[in-house]
């Protein structure tokens, strides 16, 4: 289903509509529930569950985590800017109109695209962001994708085995431009679950990758995601983590 013409102008005119806003004062419960409402809701789908939170460090997050579905092929991203607060919520929400105009191309274009377009804006606030960008086939369960030096996913598998995702490039605003990034692939089998979080994520127990493994056991010993997202939620107000932290689970049946 093509995104409205509507949703796509408002993410590209964010960035400026709030530039401009602040200048004259915006209100900050104003820009907050802005921001907040671009958050994607739960996909179920045949065969699939992908759902996620965000939980901003301050009035809005430089997170941003988004997906989209046409004819069966899933877009999927999860994006963190460097920073906390307006100025990094700015810049993720011109990243996500960024993309969301690319959101018919491969990973590898799309991400060389969004690099183009938002690379003098990082540069200009001396900003970097992590970013992963992949699109789904949920007929195979195949998942092409970018991984910009954000390297924060856990595919669990269904036999209990688990496998972290490592990135090999550098974030958004520190790969040079034109070069071109390497593209990954994975499959998940039925049964399979992908989660990819923000760095926040991490520091909800010791701040090491040893906590990718924690979210996942609380993942599989939750009935659903619901439950889960729930977790998340009261782990980090148990254990606050002192930055922006976004989770996002992508399931596939049994």
């Amino acid at each position: 289903m093509p995104s409205p013409p509507e949703d796509v102008a408002l993410l590209e005119e964010l960035g400026v509509w709030a530039e401009r806003e602040l200048a004259t004062g915006l209100d900050d419960d104003r820009l907050r529930t802005v921001l907040s409402g671009l958050q994607p809701h739960t996909l179920d789908l045949p065969g699939w569950t992908i759902g996620g939170t965000s939980i901003p460090h301050g009035i809005v997050s430089g997170d941003f985590h988004d997906w989209r579905i046409d004819d069966g092929t899933v877009d999927l991203t999860i994006a963190d800017v460097m920073g906390k607060g307006m100025a990094a919520g700015l810049l993720a929400a011109g990243m996500r109109g960024a993309l969301l105009a690319r959101r018919h191309e491969d990973p590898s274009t799309a991400v060389a695209g969004l690099e183009e377009q938002v690379a003098p804006d990082l540069s200009a606030a001396e900003a970097f962001a992590t970013l992963f960008h992949g699109r789904l086939d949920t007929a195979t369960g195949r998942l092409a994708f970018v991984d910009a030096g954000h390297g924060l996913v856990l595919h669990l598998h269904a036999d209990g085995t688990e496998t972290v995702l490592r990135s090999l490039d550098l974030p958004v605003g520190l790969h040079p431009i034109g070069m071109d990034r390497a593209a990954g692939e994975l499959v998940l089998e039925p049964g399979d679950t992908l989660l990819l979080v923000s760095d926040g994520a991490l520091e909800l127990w010791d701040s090491t990758l040893a906590s990718l493994s924690r979210l996942g056991a609380l993942h599989r010993k939750s009935p659903d995601l619901s439950t889960f997202l729930a977790g998340v939620r009261g782990r980090a107000l148990e254990h606050d983590p002192g930055d922006d932290l976004t989770v996002v689970v992508v399931s596939r049946d049994a």
